[in-house]
Order: C-alpha cells, then sequence, then structure tokens
C-alpha cells in the first residue's frame, strides 16, 4: 500500500511540474466588466511545487496602465487561484478608484495554443453588494520567438 501511495504521489508531482512548465510565461487577453473590454498582460512564474508569483498590467481607456504584484497556486485540477496583492503605481491612479481582484482561471491546452480562462471579482473593503465589481477574463499564452 505505502508504494502504491509513493507512486501516486510522485505521479501528481510530475503532473504539475509540466503543467507549471506550460503555465509559466507572459499572457495576454482581456477582462471584462459591463460589456467593456480592458487589455490585460499577465505574467507568470510557477515553482515546481505550484506557488506562483507574478504581475498583471491593464490598459485603462484614457491610456494609464495598472499595475499589481500577484502572487497564487496552480492546482493539480488545472485551475489557477491568483490574487493582486500590491499596487505596483499607486501614484499614478490617485484620481480613480482601482481595487486589487482575485482570479479563478483553468488552464487549456490544445496543439495550437494554451489559454487561461476564468473570473474576476474585486477584493473591497466592505461587504459584497451591487456596487462589487466581477467579471470575466480571457488569456492566450504570447508565443515565444525564437
Amino acid at each position: 500500500m505505502k508504494i502504491l501511495l509513493t507512486f501516486s504521489y510522485l505521479l501528481l508531482m510530475t503532473n504539475l511540474n509540466a503543467q507549471s512548465q506550460h503555465v509559466s510565461g507572459l499572457w495576454d487577453g482581456h477582462l471584462v466588466l459591463n460589456q467593456q473590454r480592458y487589455n490585460i498582460e499577465m505574467n507568470l512564474n510557477v515553482k515546481n511545487n505550484g506557488n506562483l508569483s507574478g504581475f498583471t498590467s491593464v490598459s485603462l481607456p484614457d491610456g494609464r496602465v495598472v499595475e499589481m504584484k500577484i502572487r497564487g497556486q496552480l492546482h493539480m485540477d488545472r485551475s489557477v487561484t491568483v490574487k493582486e496583492f500590491k499596487i505596483v503605481n499607486k501614484d499614478e491612479l490617485e484620481d480613480i478608484d482601482w481595487y486589487k481582484r482575485n482570479f479563478q482561471l483553468v488552464f487549456k491546452r490544445d496543439l495550437w495554443q494554451m489559454t487561461l480562462e476564468g473570473y474576476w471579482q474585486e477584493q473591497i473593503p466592505t461587504m459584497v453588494d451591487d456596487k462589487t465589481r466581477i467579471g470575466r477574463i480571457f488569456l492566450k499564452k504570447r508565443e515565444v520567438k525564437a
């Protein structure tokens, strides 16, 4: 029984390590809020244990960019949870209400592309109410040109 459990654990860790290689890198896409699309770039660096770090950059309609540091977890079921924890360029954004977000993503891979898709919601300081912004997010892995 111990041998079977050890083998199962090693197989799962190998699967997670293989996924982390595919999920690590630069992702481009958009997030949707009330029928409006915002371009987003997400840079993910996944460690062998599934922990991840990186940043997000969201382009606003006025040309400014919101940059956030992130951390999260790649799970064995190909889901990814990400939390923004620090606004990098807060001084440039004092005139707008911009909150950190949580993301719940699913990693998908086929012959032609890799995608991360899912949902996001704001980390607002008060209870969730009608003003809480939530939406969808769609990302494609940026191709590395040799």
